[in-house]
C-alpha cells in the first residue's frame, strides 16, 4: 500500500457540491494484481493500460467511468494532473512505454528552460485504459475507461504578458479522440477554439492575484471541462 497526493479527486462527491477544490492524502492500492496475459482473454484487443493495476482513490476511477458531456468543470492543478498520468503510466503495458514519458523530468526541464520568460505549457492527456474483470470465468469482457483531463502545468505567473504552450508534444494520447480544445481565459470573453497544433497562445492580464483558467475537452461521446488557478503575482510591462 502507498500513499498518494491526489488534489480534488479523492473526495469527490464533498468537492463538487461544495465548490471548492482540497489536497488530501489518501492511501490508496491497486484494485489487483492480475496480469496483462490474464485480462488479455477478456479484452477484444491488446491492452494498452491495465487499470486493475493502477491506484486509484476511492470513487476516483467511477469518477472517469461515469463522466459525461453535461459535467462541469473540474477544479484542478499541476500536481493533480501529474499525480494521474503517473498512476496510469504505472498501469501501462511496456510496449507503448514510449508513448508516456517521463513528465516530472520532461517539466524540471522546461522550468530551466523558461526561467526568463513566462511560457506556461499545458499538459493534456486523452488516455483509454481498460478495466478486466477479476473472476476469468465470469464471461464478461474488460471495460473501456477514456481518461481526458488538461492543466496548465506552471501554477505561478510573473509577468503581464503570458504565453501558453499547446501541440502534440504536450498531448499523451494511446488512443487518440480529441476533436476540439477550447480556452477561457477568465477575461469575460468566454471560450475560444484552438487546433491541436504546436503554438504558442498569447494573453495579457490587466491586475495581479488569482485568475481561473477554464479549458474544455472534446472528442464525439465526451466533453471534459477543468479549471485551473493561476496566480498573477508581478506585473511587468
Amino acid at each position: 500500500m502507498s500513499k498518494i497526493l491526489s488534489t480534488g479527486k479523492c473526495l469527490f462527491a464533498a468537492a463538487l457540491l461544495l465548490g471548492i477544490c482540497e489536497t488530501v492524502y489518501g492511501n490508496t492500492q491497486p484494485e489487483s494484481t492480475i496480469s496483462f496475459a490474464e485480462a488479455s482473454d477478456s479484452a477484444s484487443s491488446e491492452i494498452d493500460i491495465l487499470l486493475n493495476r493502477v491506484e486509484f482513490a476511492p470513487g476516483e476511477l467511477d469518477y472517469y467511468r461515469k463522466a459525461h458531456a453535461d459535467d462541469k468543470p473540474v477544479q484542478t492543478n499541476p500536481e493533480a494532473w501529474l499525480s494521474l498520468y503517473d498512476r496510469l503510466r504505472k498501469g501501462a503495458h511496456p510496449r507503448v512505454m514510449s508513448r508516456f514519458p517521463d513528465w516530472r523530468s520532461m517539466m524540471r526541464d522546461q522550468e530551466r528552460s523558461n526561467s526568463e520568460a513566462d511560457i506556461i505549457p499545458i499538459g493534456i492527456m486523452d488516455i483509454e485504459g481498460e478495466h478486466a474483470p477479476e473472476n476469468r470465468a465470469s464471461g464478461k469482457v474488460a471495460e473501456k475507461i477514456r481518461f481526458l483531463d488538461a492543466s496548465v502545468l506552471q501554477e505561478t505567473l510573473y509577468q503581464a504578458e503570458a504565453s501558453f504552450k499547446i501541440g502534440e508534444a504536450l498531448l499523451v494520447s494511446n488512443k487518440p479522440s480529441l476533436i476540439g480544445l477550447e480556452i477561457d481565459f477568465g477575461d469575460g470573453k468566454s471560450y475560444k477554439s484552438y487546433a491541436l497544433k504546436e503554438q504558442v497562445i498569447t494573453h495579457s492580464f490587466a491586475a495581479t492575484g488569482p485568475h481561473s483558467i477554464q479549458i474544455r475537452l472534446r472528442t464525439p461521446l465526451l466533453q471534459w471541462g477543468t479549471a485551473d488557478i493561476l496566480q498573477h503575482a508581478i506585473i511587468s510591462r
